[in-house]
């Protein structure tokens, strides 16, 4: 068993250790088919990438469990997984180009159906031409699928077990992730192999055999290579089986739609016709479960970084999107909720959101929920620069699913620093109910109920899928905490969704004593500056200007606004007047 120098593993670290050792182990001798037929098959590559995608997720909760302080990370180590965690989603991508590639040809073989199952003796040269383009669409090469090469060779460069001194926490992670790194290296080189048509870039890994999961992966890449190098040596039109299999019932009907089927054949031309249906209905079916998890494995890679900050920012490191970094000016926080992180490419403002994950405090009870149809923006609403579609395309819920109505909240708890105000926007897009004026809850800050019986279809012009936010200005108080949550009102209805959040933005705005780092006031230290020419023209203009434009936007907020909510009513509990525009209700809170 590995143990740092001069020390010994802990009960706890040698169980999840093991434990992920052992999973590790059962997840890849399900790889080996029973039916050496099953290799290279969409049903077997999902499995595959299925299995992928758990052992990604077990990481993730080692991780978690870990719980690391920030001491027992070392720079090299972050750099190496960030490394290749971008390799991955780059080989995510180029696996998501083929397969979109690939349902591209099953498109046209949509076609040649319909033209053969006319009947017409005239549409069969147009299907005889639409299969030779689909042949040549096939055998094509996909310029994704050989860039993939190089990225395969550097995955193998980095497959060693660094040395770790002084942390038990920080070997049990990199050993846990050495064995993550070969299954995925392989995996991967597997669907390359699969995908370009060639034997070139599958891997011959070698392992130490002391390792607990090496009999199994030994077992798997044996199986699988030779199967695979059997399949190439053969010179197939496809090495996949479901294409293989189309690719079968199209040579049966090229006798047919080169001579014509006489009436004695006109029942092996209709078979040959409805076995193709078969083998493309099959295909079909196979491409798109597997586009399915090759989404899903992104989207936990993504997640995975993610996973391996949050320990960094619990342990009080100053990673990104942390509000604990000892340069707090201007930090936000922006939390896209229930959904994978969103990368400044994905947004236009260029802009990173973080999952929730870190940060939500109530899972029993509540869903996710996704949504791939269109965000309705509206005229006076948040437009994609608030917001992209893919940040309000993701949320948590709370639904009743019989007649009695939870009696929970979904709450999320961030870490702020104290003596400073901060404004917290919620923002929400209804994209879970089936149904206009169903849905009720109330919100809450800090424990307040800050809006009571929120009617989401009221306040987006009847719209389901258009979004709106809420703005709070809080202070925070000598905990450092800000709590946000979501429940069911009075108003809820049963069988129906009972609340939900989108996402969450923190900004820190000042301290007490008008300042943004430390308890020194702002004025004091302008009034500390030399007496420059430049500093005695430029202050006093840029002072004004400063005070005009903040009142004239804090004026248009309040001309949007046809009612105001006063700050004592809500220290004691709802405002009598609620304000009707809720994209821009400023609201003071302490």
């Amino acid at each position: 068993m590995i143990s740092p120098k001069g020390s010994q593993l802990s009960p706890k670290l040698l169980s999840l250790l093991n434990t992920f050792e052992a999973t590790l182990s059962e997840r890849l001798e399900k790889l080996v088919p029973k039916d050496k037929g099953d290799i290279l098959s969409l049903s077997w590559m999902k499995l595959a990438m299925e299995s992928l995608s758990e052992i990604h997720c077990d990481i993730n909760n080692l991780i978690t469990e870990l719980d690391l302080p920030v001491a027992d990370w070392d720079e090299k180590w972050m750099d190496v997984y960030l490394d290749i965690s971008v390799k991955l989603l780059d080989i995510s991508n180029a696996f998501t180009s083929e397969l979109t590639r690939l349902n591209q040809g099953h498109l046209m073989l949509q076609y040649v159906l319909h033209k053969l199952e006319s009947d017409t003796p005239e549409q069969f040269t147009r299907a005889s031409s639409s299969l030779d383009g689909w042949k040549q669409h096939i055998s094509s090469k996909n310029p994704r699928i050989e860039s993939c090469s190089p990225i395969l060779d550097n995955l193998v460069e980095s497959l060693n077990l660094p040395k770790v001194k002084n942390s038990s926490k920080g070997k049990v992670l990199m050993r846990a992730m050495y064995g993550a790194k070969v299954a995925t290296t392989y995996i991967c080189s597997v669907f390359a192999a699969a995908f370009s048509g060639s034997s070139t870039n599958l891997l011959d890994l070698t392992v130490p055999k002391t390792l607990p999961w090496a009999q199994g992966f030994s077992d798997v890449q044996t199986t699988v290579n030779v199967e695979i190098r059997n399949i190439f040596s053969c010179g197939k039109f496809t090495v996949l089986r479901e294409l293989e299999a189309v690719d079968a019932c199209v040579k049966k009907l090229s006798p047919f739609l080169q001579g014509g089927a006489g009436p004695t054949e006109r029942e092996s031309f209709k078979n040959s016709v409805s076995d193709l249906r078969t083998t493309e209905e099959k295909l079909a079916q196979g491409l798109d479960n597997l586009s399915k998890v090759v989404d899903r494995f992104f989207k936990i890679v993504l997640t995975g970084r993610d996973a391996l900050l949050c320990n960094l920012r619990k342990a009080g490191g100053a990673g990104p999107n942390s509000m604990m970094g000892k340069n707090v000016k201007e930090q936000l926080v922006r939390v896209t909720v229930g959904g994978a992180k969103v990368s400044p490419f994905n947004d236009s403002l260029w802009r990173t959101w973080i999952p929730d994950d870190e940060y939500f405090k109530s899972n029993e009870g509540s869903t996710r929920v996704y949504f791939s149809g269109r965000i309705k923006y509206q005229e006076g609403g948040p437009s994609r620069e608030i917001g992209p579609d893919n940040v309000y395309g993701s949320a948590r819920l709370i639904k009743s699913k019989n007649a009695s109505i939870h009696k929970m909240n979904l709450s999320w708890e961030f870490l702020v620093i104290e003596d400073y105000k901060y404004l917290v926007r919620l923002h929400f897009c209804d994209i879970a109910s089936v149904s206009l004026g169903l849905l009720f809850f109330n919100v809450y800050v800090n424990g307040h109920l800050v809006y009571k019986d929120l009617d989401p279809s009221a306040d987006t012009n009847y719209m389901l899928a258009s979004p709106f936010y809420l703005d709070f200005m809080v202070d925070a108080d000598n905990s450092g905490v800000v709590n946000v949550a979501v429940g069911p009102s009075n108003k809820s209805v049963a069988y129906a969704v009972d609340a939900f959040l989108n996402r969450v933005e923190i900004m820190k705005m000042n301290n007490s004593m008008g300042s943004f780092d430390g308890k020194v006031p702002a004025e004091s230290v302008l009034k500390c500056q030399p007496r420059r020419k430049s500093g005695c023209i430029l202050l006093p203009l840029i002072a004004p200007v400063c005070l005009l434009l903040s009142l004239s936007a804090f004026m248009r907020r309040r001309i949007d606004q046809e009612d105001s909510v006063p700050l004592s009513k809500l220290l004691v509990g709802v405002p009598e007047t609620t304000p009707k525009n809720v994209r821009n209700s400023d609201i003071q809170l302490k």
